[in-house]
Order: C-alpha cells, then sequence, then structure tokens
C-alpha cells in the first residue's frame, strides 16, 4: 500500500467514526473525538488530532509521517509517532 492509499484509507475511517479508541505507549486507554481540520495546526503535517481526557484538554497529533511508518494489525492502527 503506498503512503497516500495508508493515509487515504486511515482518514476516511476516522472520518466515518464517532469515536476512537486511543492507546498510548504507556497502556492507557481513552475514547476520544476525532477532529480532522483543525483551525489552528499544532505541526506543519497534522492530519488528524483525537481529543481526549478531563473536558478534551489532551490532544494527540497524527501526522503524516505517523501514518505513513504506521501499519494495520487487525482492525487496529499503530501509528509511529513520537
Amino acid at each position: 500500500m503506498t503512503h497516500s492509499n495508508k493515509r487515504n484509507s486511515f482518514i476516511r475511517i476516522a472520518a466515518a467514526a464517532c469515536q476512537v479508541r486511543l492507546t498510548l505507549k504507556s497502556g492507557h486507554t481513552e475514547c476520544c473525538q476525532v477532529q480532522l481540520d483543525a483551525a489552528e495546526p499544532l505541526v506543519d503535517d497534522l492530519v488528524l488530532q483525537l481529543i481526549w481526557g478531563n473536558q478534551g484538554r489532551c490532544h494527540t497529533i497524527i501526522t503524516e509521517k505517523g501514518i505513513a511508518d504506521g501499519n494495520w494489525v487487525g482492525d487496529s492502527f499503530h501509528c509511529n509517532n513520537s
């Protein structure tokens, strides 16, 4: 799968979801909302933000590189964002 196909399929699935489950490297898991077009992107290659935590105060940024370096395992996508 090319990088653009991987990115497009990831975005298509995320956009269709009401919420996604985020699991951080620490093992912490949250259900969170997806924001596809941030009014003021925090990084240049921002693709989407996952908003979670108490009153939506935490944001996990998903970048082009994170998707390009990631892979599907079953029905879960594993990004390589740092």
